[in-house]
């Protein structure tokens, strides 16, 4: 009886079920969250055993980090959004511009001499 009961609960467990959320992550590049623990906290630390304060020891170099990083990954989003712009330029050839890679030919001295290619 208990058998049946467990194989009752599996299938129902199993029916239920449903992919998890990681197998569903589709975002194109990480994010990093603001900090969850403001660096004003500690101010209230009593740990601090150098000669600074608590601002200056700790609160503001955590607030220049934070700041910095910002302006950092300005900085490389505009450098990305730059070098998407030079790609697209770059895969617009002009029209005189072969590409590479284009067939070749054995005793085909047509682009030294026009005039026998056109026999």
């Amino acid at each position: 009886m208990k058998t049946v009961q467990f194989a009752l609960l599996s299938a129902l467990l199993l029916g239920m079920a449903t992919t998890a959320q990681a197998q569903n992550f589709r975002s194109p590049r990480y994010v990093a969250p603001r900090p969850s623990i403001s660096p004003w906290l500690d101010l209230e630390r009593q740990d601090n055993g150098g000669p600074l304060d608590n601002y200056n020891a700790l609160v503001r170099p955590k607030q220049r980090t934070i700041d910095k990083l910002g302006r950092q990954g300005f900085a490389i989003r505009q450098q990305r959004q730059a070098i998407y712009g030079l790609g697209s330029q770059l895969q617009q050839r002009p029209a005189g511009i072969r590409p590479t890679g284009t067939h070749s030919s054995f005793m085909n001295y047509s682009h030294f001499f026009p005039a026998m290619g056109r026999r």
